[in-house]
């Protein structure tokens, strides 16, 4: 029987990650996503939100909030492929993506997971929107 594409692909992507990232270092997001067409802009974090997880952002932006809640990005660490990739081969390099906002050397806890790669990911550097 042969493997679906993308379980496949996965496979591929997960073994190349791991020959290229070594295992125990955190994922540097800044220095990953610093160009492009729509760079993050960091500034001063609205006094009145206290929190930066997916539902906090929701209140002021829940269009956007919504397209997230349908995308992969949130489904990103509960994704079955992924999930099946995972299984065989449970490293750091795969968590640093699928679920930052875990702990560094952790597997991610339910929050974390819940998340996946969430607004405050690419939109909140050191405390700040």
């Amino acid at each position: 029987m042969r493997a679906p594409l993308p379980l496949m692909l996965t496979m591929a992507a997960v073994s190349l990650g791991a020959a290229l990232a070594h295992a125990g270092d955190p994922v540097d997001v800044g220095a990953m996503f610093h160009r492009g067409d729509r760079p993050v802009r960091v500034g001063s974090a609205p006094r009145d939100v206290g929190a930066d997880d997916a539902a906090t952002c929701a209140r002021c932006h829940g269009e956007i909030a919504a397209e997230w809640r349908a995308s992969q990005h949130a489904s990103a660490w509960s994704d079955e492929v992924f999930q099946a990739a995972y299984a065989v081969e449970p490293m750091q390099f795969c968590r640093n993506c699928h679920a930052p906002r875990a702990r560094v050397g952790r597997v991610p806890d339910d929050f974390s997971q819940s998340e996946g790669v969430s607004c405050a990911v690419c939109h909140v550097r050191a405390a700040a929107l």
